[in-house]
């Protein structure tokens, strides 16, 4: 086999690889959950030094998708452009992670 060749099965192999290893399974739909427990987390609410605490209690309705069997990720404020961009001060934290255990699920 020539070297050209080599080359291009191996970009091949490499090509493939990366594609199947950013194929992740994931819940990305986002499900209604509700506090069952008061919950108390920190949250950036303008950049790095924006830090605010943030108060949930028994009842509050939430958005969320499940990241793992002991974590929801859920919505704290909506997404805009200036998030999409590098942290600055116009910039705030759109996603909370909480203990499954602090909610129950209200719909599908």
């Amino acid at each position: 086999m020539d070297g050209l060749k080599k080359t291009k099965i191996l970009f091949s192999i490499f090509t493939a690889i990366i594609v199947f290893a950013g194929c992740k399974k994931t819940d990305d739909d986002e499900r209604s959950y509700e506090f069952t427990k008061s919950y108390y987390a920190q949250v950036t609410v303008g950049g790095f030094i924006g830090i605010k605490e943030k108060c949930f209690a028994i009842g509050d309705e939430v958005k969320g998708r499940k990241i793992d069997e002991t974590t929801i990720s859920i919505r704290i404020a909506e997404h805009t452009k200036e998030n999409e961009k590098p942290a600055n001060s116009a910039t705030y934290q759109e996603w909370l992670n909480v203990p499954i255990s602090n909610l129950k699920l209200t719909s599908n």
